[in-house]
């Protein structure tokens, strides 16, 4: 028989709303470079949205966040309104028809996925480091790879894309400098630059002069 090898595993049992809530809200002002997360299941409430979103607004500067939803959440108007709201804060979205389970991890050293209730409880497991988040990120670059960007998932024209980023599409046009656009924006040129890294991938560029030429292809630019 082949000698075998244990590894230690970090994790913490988190029980109850409150306590799972107050665990979201640190991660979030502990991220230092990204957060990424995978959302399967019935689509959420109005009100549970928008706690999200205010826990992505208090986020510290130049944290880049990816999301993947399940296709259901770009049909159902307040899902379809969210997405839309997440990718007009920077926030690169992917839609996928199917997702192994609910996750999240923050700056590859935190991984959260749901437990089973607790005496009718709802309960999560966090993950500190080692091989364990390291295999749960792997879960999502592959699930990142297989789904699609909001903008061609949606399809609604081709595409429709937010003030902001038509801001952005019609600078790169022009030959404005980021310091200025950024300006414009009413944002720091490292957000504006995120914010524009998230744009051609929602595009599906891979250059300027790409993301220049679809949107005039696209009529993006009238």
């Amino acid at each position: 028989m082949r000698d075998t090898h244990q590894t230690a595993v970090n994790a913490e049992l988190v029980v109850g709303q409150d306590r799972i809530a107050t665990l979201l809200n640190s991660m979030s002002s502990l991220a230092q470079e990204e957060i990424i997360s995978m959302h399967p299941g019935v689509v959420l409430s109005p009100n549970e949205l928008a706690n999200g979103r205010n826990r992505n607004g208090s986020l510290p500067e130049g944290v880049a966040m990816r999301t993947i939803h399940l296709t259901p959440m770009s049909r159902v108007p307040h899902g379809a309104a969210h997405l839309q709201s997440l990718v007009e804060s920077g926030v690169a979205v992917r839609l996928a028809n199917a997702l192994p389970f609910r996750l999240i991890v923050v700056d590859r050293h935190w991984a959260m996925v749901p437990a089973p209730d607790i005496e009718d409880e709802v309960a999560l497991l966090l993950f500190r480091g080692g091989s364990m988040v390291k295999l749960l990120t792997k879960v999502f670059e592959h699930s990142w790879l297989m789904a699609s960007p909001v903008l061609a998932a949606e399809g609604h024209g081709g595409g429709e894309l937010s003030p902001q980023q038509k801001v952005m599409l019609k600078a790169m046009a022009s030959g404005m400098k980021d310091e200025a656009v950024a300006r414009e924006l009413g944002v720091s040129i490292r957000t504006y630059r995120r914010l524009l890294a998230n744009l051609m991938e929602l595009m599906g560029v891979e250059s300027r002069f790409q993301a220049g030429a679809k949107a005039m292809s696209m009529g993006w630019l009238d």
